[in-house]
């Protein structure tokens, strides 16, 4: 069973519409669609801020900034470059447009 057939399951009187993109258990089977992903500075620009702090913590300035097309990196004990290869933190912003309009739940 999936957190999805869980939720269908809880609400059986309510319509409930998956939406693709990355899951909250296991592996990643697929991105969040890059054309999914705005800048929130131009909502016009694809791809998503990413800040790269060269702690744990985020803090301080980043040691790294750039815009990714998606969130889609599995940096495991390479690290993300030669200069950060371990104890970085990572924070993306930006907009996740969706396909259709409409009423999403937010789970924050």
């Amino acid at each position: 069973m999936t957190i999805l057939d869980g939720i269908r399951a809880r609400f059986p009187q309510s319509r409930v519409a998956y939406v693709e993109g990355t899951g909250l258990v296991g592996l990643v089977t697929k991105p969040v669609p890059p054309a999914r992903c705005v800048s929130m500075s131009s909502c016009g620009e694809h791809g998503l801020k990413r800040d790269t702090s060269a702690n744990m913590k985020l803090e301080g300035s980043p040691a790294l900034t750039r815009t990714d097309s998606t969130v889609d990196f599995a940096w495991g004990d390479t690290g993300m470059s030669p200069e950060l290869l371990k104890n970085y933190s990572v924070r993306w912003t930006g907009v996740l447009v969706p396909p259709v309009m409409g009423e999403y739940f937010n789970w924050i």
